[in-house]
């Protein structure tokens, strides 16, 4: 756990450009009246810490992204949450950066579909079930994954990248058949890094049709 100590408010109002750790202190110090909550707009918070409107969009976006916070804008007019505010009972110049607690894919037992669990952390209890079963779980990327992160990365391949489940499914189970690919592929966010390579390797190869694998029934079926 990383600790920032706040000793005054007034280096925060130096005329000088913000970085994404002075932003996320900024917004801790204007939450702490209200237990984390903090109703502001873009502007000025442009203006308070001397960048862009953009910039800070971008540093929210990031701050997001870390589970550090959440905020919803609208328009100009942001709202915004400290995550984890409120399990922190310190002096208000003592506030530790909240992080989520994160589940490893490691400790996770039972078929999928798991009820509790959505399509992306389904799918990802999938892939390492998959790419451990070729490599053993002693790898040091498979022992150390976690559950959000994996999710997290296969939500973007399927909501921003544009593939359906079928896609992903299919790209993974060949990726772990192929001479090369099987070599590199070990996480989401590298299949999503090596994606149209593997597709365009894929549809180059004639498969033929009684070698053609399938991917274990009943995996997503809860969505």
């Amino acid at each position: 756990m990383s600790w920032v100590v706040i000793q005054s408010n007034r280096w925060l109002k130096e005329k000088e450009p913000f970085d994404l750790l002075r932003s996320y202190i900024y917004i801790q110090a204007q939450g702490q009246k209200n237990r984390g909550h903090f109703e502001t707009d873009v502007l000025f918070l442009a203006s308070q810490w001397t960048v862009t409107e953009q910039k800070v969009v971008k540093y929210l976006n990031e701050l997001q992204e870390e589970d550090m916070i959440t905020f919803e804008k609208q328009d100009r007019y942001v709202i915004i949450d400290v995550v984890n505010f409120e399990e922190y009972p310190v002096p208000s110049h003592q506030k530790p950066i909240a992080r989520r607690k994160k589940t490893m894919l490691r400790t996770i037992k039972g078929k999928t579909p798991i009820s509790n669990f959505d399509r992306d952390q389904n799918m990802a209890v999938w892939t390492w079930r998959m790419i451990t079963r070729l490599v053993g779980e002693s790898n040091l990327t498979l022992n150390s994954a976690s559950l959000e992160d994996w999710a997290d990365d296969i939500r973007k391949i399927i909501d921003l990248d544009g593939r359906t489940k079928e896609d992903y499914r299919d790209i993974v189970i060949w990726a772990l058949s192929d001479e090369f690919w099987a070599t590199v592929i070990r996480s989401p966010s590298g299949i999503r890094k090596g994606f149209d390579k593997m597709l365009d390797k894929k549809n180059r190869v004639f498969v033929p049709e009684e070698k053609k694998e399938t991917a274990p029934k009943g995996v997503w079926q809860n969505q």
